[in-house]
Parts: structure tokens; sequence; C-alpha cells
């Protein structure tokens, strides 16, 4: 003990000097917003490129299940591509498109849940855009840089989507509280629907980030807030949040025109 504090006397100017560093330097990257982001976005791409290493290891034991998915896949876009040719509709002329990622960080135990993905505003993502996978609604990318995007997932309790009663199209919002990942629930669902267990709940279509009707849990319990009319609504989430590799990151080719018609002056 003695020999540390001799050495920590003897070199306590530069100890003084390393202190003062970092507060100045917390304190620039807190109060100067140009600095706040280039210091963010200089740590997410570090930590992205460390994640995308130890991700890679990991890719091997998942390759043949991914191309069994993928060849499921590439049969269903197929099917869905000689169905829209065959009712006269143009594919170049549908509104969403997508960019293909992978996951390479992902948490599901916290409070607030995000996933690292392995694409970002070199590929064309952006924040806000919406994410999905083969099963599912993942979330929305809440921060980018060139070649990385964090995505703030449905299981976060931040997290609020446009969702409906497939059923009857009556509109709620979807929630996670922060306990079970395979559960949500969706708040906001006016007495006057008519609901039963096992119904549908999918996107809406009412948010720039995701299409209508994307299949995103079915209903295992609910109950009335009679004081406010409203229904809680209980839901088992289709996409196993636990247990994801490959993600799609949903554009809007019409999000900036729609976005001009918000009446933020009126």
């Amino acid at each position: 003990m003695q020999q540390i504090l001799i050495f920590l006397f003897k070199n306590k100017h530069f100890f003084l000097f390393l202190l003062l560093f970092i507060v100045a330097f917390i304190i620039t990257i807190s109060n100067r917003t140009y600095h706040g982001t280039q210091f963010w976005n200089s740590a997410n791409s570090i930590s992205g490129n460390f994640f995308q290493i130890q991700n890679s290891f990991g890719d091997y034991l998942h390759l043949k299940k991914d191309n069994e998915v993928l060849l499921q896949n590439n049969a269903a876009l197929k099917k869905e591509l000689l169905r829209s040719k065959n009712s006269g509709i143009n594919p170049a002329q549908l509104q969403f498109s997508s960019i293909t990622g992978v996951v390479i960080k992902n948490s599901y135990n916290l409070s607030h849940n995000y996933l690292t993905i392995n694409v970002g505003s070199n590929q064309g993502v952006k924040e806000d855009l919406g994410v999905i996978s083969d099963q599912g609604v993942v979330g929305i990318i809440d921060r980018v840089n060139s070649r990385f995007a964090r995505v703030q997932s449905i299981l976060n309790v931040k997290s609020k989507i446009s969702v409906q009663i497939k059923n009857t199209n009556h509109l709620g919002i979807l929630e996670w509280k922060g306990h079970d990942p395979r559960l949500a629930i969706v708040s906001d669902v006016p007495s006057l629907a008519k609901i039963a267990v096992n119904d549908t709940i999918v996107t809406s279509g009412n948010s720039l980030a995701f299409p209508k009707g994307l299949v995103v849990g079915i209903i295992k319990k609910f109950e009335l807030d009679e004081s406010q009319n409203y229904y809680s609504i209980q839901i088992e989430l289709i996409n196993d949040l636990t247990s994801i590799n490959s993600v799609y990151v949903i554009t809007n080719r019409d999000a900036e025109d729609i976005k001009k018609l918000d009446p933020k002056d009126e």
C-alpha cells in the first residue's frame, strides 16, 4: 500500500492532468452537439466493428439454416412477383422496398433493448426506418453511421408502434412492459371493438415505418378498463427476438412527400 501511495505522489501531476482532461472531454461532448455527435458516431463505428468480428465466428453455425430460409424466401418472393404481374400491378411501383442486413449484437433481457446491424447510411439506411425479419416486426432505426445502425427493439419500454386488429381494423398501440420477451401489450383499443382470443394483430400502416398488414402477434387475453372505455390486450409475439440473425430495413419511397403534408404550422 505504501508503495502505491509513493507512486501516486511521484506522478501526481500526470494524474491531475489526466483527470482534468477527462472532465474537459465529458463537458465538451455533453454541451456541444457537433462534438457529441462525432463522438457517438465514432464510438458506434468502433463497437460495430468489434461486434461484427465477434458475430462472424457464430455465422458458420447458422449457414445451413440461413440457406434454407433464404431458399424459402426466394420462392415466396417469386410467387408474389408472379401474382403481382398477373394482377396487372407493376412491382416497381410498390411503395416499400428493403435493405438486407445482419444482426451483430442483440439484447432482449433489459428494459431498453437494442440491436446493432451491419448496414448504415452507405447502404441507404436512415433513422426512423422500420426493421423486420422473416417472422415479423423487429423495431425502428434510432441511430445510424456510415456502416452500422442501431435498432430500438419492440422489446423496449420506449417503443410504441401503431397496430390494428386484423378482423376489425380497430387501431391500437403496441407496447412492451419489460418482462417476458415473448409477450407484449396492445393498448388504446376502443371498447366498441369486437375481439376474441387468438385474433391476429398486424401493423396498421398508419406510420411511415411499416406497410399495413405485417403480422405482429396473437391475442392471448384481454380486459376492458370501463373507466377509460379501452381494452388492454396481451399478445404473444410472432417474432422470436431472442434468436434473430437476418433482418430487412424497410424503406418507404413516399415518406418525404407524406411528411411535407404534416400540418406542423397549422
